[in-house]
């Protein structure tokens, strides 16, 4: 499983939009490392991701959060994103399921985040500052808490989202 201990927040399908193609076929970029204050020249594969971050701890499929955002939202909105990529100079039209599928996936976007993760993690369960305390069940870890809500929203439509 290590293939998938790279987690990315942000997708390679999306990060090549921003970079350049190697001999070797692989996509890199400068990426601007604020927490060593200089830039660094990086493959997309190396960039934006944290390992084993959507890891399901206790779980019997440990990897299924990251298999569910490639088959739930990743691989479906990747050609509807380049197909937007590729008509940027003409007009196009969405139907109502495309535009529904790109508002889910900014919402995961948001969501999915090492920060947003963190800071469900680095907040005490017993306290006022708890976030969605009343949602988190029994016995539950704010992190895993995280997780559930992400594997929600992945499985949920649009409509019961809202």
């Amino acid at each position: 499983m290590a293939e998938f201990d790279k987690n990315h927040y942000v997708p390679n399908f999306v990060l090549k939009n921003f970079a350049l193609k190697q001999k070797d076929g692989k996509y890199a970029f400068y990426y601007l490392n604020l927490l060593k204050g200089k830039v660094e020249w990086r493959k997309t594969k190396n960039s934006f991701y944290k390992k084993k971050l959507y890891d399901l701890k206790n779980e019997e499929n440990v990897k299924g959060l990251e298999h569910t955002f490639n088959r739930s939202i990743e691989s479906i909105v990747q050609p509807l994103l380049n197909k937007l990529i590729a008509c940027m100079e003409e007009t196009i039209v969405l139907s109502r399921s495309e535009i529904e599928l790109i508002k889910k996936y900014a919402l995961v976007q948001i969501y999915r985040n090492a920060r947003n993760g963190d800071n469900y993690s680095d907040v005490e369960i017993n306290t006022e500052n708890t976030i969605s305390k009343y949602n988190i069940k029994d016995g539950e870890s704010p992190d895993a808490f995280w997780k559930r809500e992400m594997m929600t929203i992945l499985n949920s439509s649009w409509d019961e989202i809202l």
